[in-house]
This record gives structure tokens, sequence and C-alpha cells, in this order.
């Protein structure tokens, strides 16, 4: 071969060589920026949202209110049966039973949660209608931190024993139209029972000289995720992965919309509950959301009370004026890295800018979801 020909392979090949470094380069470049896009500009937005969360809540508050409609959506365990022909029915099947995937099995300090096989549950038709049985193993305690017992649970209390099959009928999901614009709905009652963060680690790492948690992303030293950023609780996941799946069908799940949000954090200290984008099929409503939305005289109030099914999985309730009511979570941080925001069990009252509860607790879950406007007018028109 000619030298002259060599020398114009080899420069060929040089230039498509620079070319493909000079693509791997603005690939890197564009992921560069998109990290920044959704990272940076989150906790520039936190910023000012530290500054004017008051003045946001009083002037969102005073430009929107609940519909106050309330439109069925999806399915999900909740009442009781108690019918005993029913029961016997149902107890005649043939079951295929799966074990929850909840950490049960602490040793009263953190770090020492883990999953126990302690509570079952198995889905079944009978005479068209979609039922769930639950068996309870071994008591799941209201913190993940603590052994199943008798005395650290509220399963026990709710009147549900151990050994023993308990039937809830799947039943359409009531929610209130609290955003009709941006179709935003909330569930009518506490659904099911959820920590926040089910992995709570003490960290020998703080900022101020007090003690900071972290969760179980945060595995390098130098990588710290408080235990209640939303962006990676246990809660968060369970919502868009189990609930998801078990509340809604093929057809439903194709009219959820995906909602972009921020989440911020609260309180003075604004280092805890690091800023950060998410984007959720299903989520919880964030504490500047609840001001804006809701207040203590007119229906729909903060106030939820719990399904026969929340109350099996453990959720606490007590009983004001003749009615039940859980505590459910919110998905703002509170003031300090192991806490994060939650509702209260008190009928029309409820405690967002100052009453915490612990990420490791068994709280309730009273979730969102987004529709489009036409949707819901649909579904309001089939309910007539």
């Amino acid at each position: 071969m000619p030298k002259n020909t060599k020398i114009k392979i080899q420069r060929q090949k040089y230039i498509q060589e620079k070319k493909k470094k000079q693509r791997r380069k603005q690939i890197v470049v564009l992921i560069l920026l998109c990290v920044f896009a959704v990272t940076a500009l989150p906790y520039g937005c936190l910023v000012f949202l530290g500054h004017h969360a008051e003045k946001k809540a009083a002037i969102a508050y005073q430009s929107r209110s609940c519909s106050g409609a309330v439109v069925s959506f999806g399915s999900y365990p909740q009442t009781q049966v108690t019918d005993k022909e029913v029961l016997s029915g149902l107890n005649a099947l043939t079951l295929k039973w799966k074990y929850y995937k909840d950490c049960t099995a602490g040793e009263g300090y953190y770090g020492t949660m883990r999953q126990t096989k302690s509570m079952k549950y198995a889905d079944a038709m009978y005479n068209g209608n979609r039922y769930r049985a639950v068996m309870i193993e071994q008591y799941r305690p209201s913190s993940v931190l603590d052994e199943g017992v008798t005395q650290t649970s509220d399963q026990d209390d709710n009147g549900y024993s151990l050994n023993t099959v308990y039937w809830f009928r799947f039943e359409p999901i009531r929610w209130y139209v609290f955003d009709e614009t941006n179709g935003m709905l909330l569930s009518e009652k506490v659904l099911d029972a959820m920590p926040f963060t089910d992995s709570f680690y003490w960290i020998d790492r703080n900022f101020s000289g007090g003690t900071d948690y972290q969760n179980e992303f945060s595995s390098l030293k130098y990588l710290y995720l408080p235990a209640n950023l939303w962006k990676t609780s246990t809660v968060r996941h369970w919502l868009n992965h189990s609930f998801v799946n078990e509340a809604f069908s093929r057809s439903e799940k194709r009219n959820l919309k995906t909602t972009l949000r921020l989440a911020e954090g609260t309180g003075e200290d604004k280092r805890y509950g690091l800023a950060s984008l998410t984007a959720d099929r299903a989520f919880l409503l964030s504490n500047e959301e609840l001001l804006n939305y809701f207040d203590d005289a007119d229906p729909p109030t903060p106030g939820a009370s719990p399904t026969d099914y929340a109350k099996c999985r453990g959720v606490f309730c007590k009983e004001t004026d003749g009615t039940e009511f859980s505590w459910w979570w919110l998905s703002s941080p509170g003031n300090h890295s192991g806490d994060a925001v939650s509702v209260s069990v008190y009928k029309n009252l409820f405690f967002a800018d100052g009453q915490f509860f612990s990420t490791y607790s068994l709280g309730g879950i009273r979730c969102s979801i987004r529709l489009s406007s036409a949707q819901i007018e649909k579904i309001k028109m089939q309910q007539k």
C-alpha cells in the first residue's frame, strides 16, 4: 500500500476518534447539566420557600379551597367481613399466602430493624367480589426499632389477635377533590399503616453538636441523607409500587398523572429535609399543601378515620365524640433529621406547624393522586 494512502487512512481514523471523543464530552456535559437542573435548582427554590412559606400559605389559602366533591377511583381492602355465611365460604378457599415486607424485629435502638415473616396476606375472589385474608403471626410494633409484642403494638388494642384469619373486602377508594383545576385528590380515609422510613440509623456526624439520623441510602461516610427525606423514604417507594399496583387496574394506572413536586424543608433549621424534586403517581401531601387547602372548620377537615384494614395493619386510633381518628403522615420533614410532619388524631384539629412524630413510627397512610380534570368529570357523571 502506498505511503500516502496509509497516511490518509490514519488521518481518517484520527478524525473519527476525535469526533467520538467530542460526542462523549457533549453527552457528559448534557448529563451534568441535567443533574444541575434537578439538584441545584430545587436547593435554590428551598431557600425561597424557606423565607416565604408563611406568606405563600396565607395567599394560597385565600385563593384555594377544597371543592368538597368526593369521587371513587381504584379499590383497596377496607371493611372487615363479619357475615358468617360469607366467612364460611371464604374460609373454605385454598389460599396462596404472601408475607408483608415489614420491619418488625428491632432491639430498641437505631440500626437494629430488620424484615421478618410476621404478618401474611392472601387475595381471593368469592361470588364476584375480591377479598383479602390477613393473619398476624407476630405483632407489628408501633416503632420499627422494637420487637413485635403486645406492649409495643396497637394491633391488639384495635381488636386483632395472633394466628387468626381476618377477611377484608376490596371496596372503591373514596377521594376528596381538593384541587379540581389540577386534578388533585386525597383519600377520604386512612387506608394503611407504614413507617416513614423503616431504616433508621444514628450517625456520629452532625452539624451543630446534636444527634443526626440517616436512612439506608447513607452508606458512604460523606453522603448524608436524613431519615426524613421524602425522596428516599420507605413510604414513597411503597406508595409508588405496592400501593399503586394493588389499588389500581391497568386502565386506571394509565389515568394516573405523574406529579412533579419539590419536597421542601420546614421549621427554622432548613438543613434537615434536603430539597429534592420527585416524580410520583401516588404521594403524601406536604405541610404547605395541607395549610393551603384545608382548615379545621369547613369540611373536609384534616381529621381522618381509619379503615378496618388499616387498624389490622397496626395504625394508632383514638375515639373522639364517638368517631375513631388516626394520625397520618405528610411528606414534609420536621425540625430534626429523625422527624417528619404528621396530622394529629384529634377531630378538626391539626398541628402541621409543630407536631412531629419520629420517622420510624407506624403512621397512617392517607395518600394523594392526580387525575385529569376530564377524568374527574367522567367519574362524577358515572356516579350520578
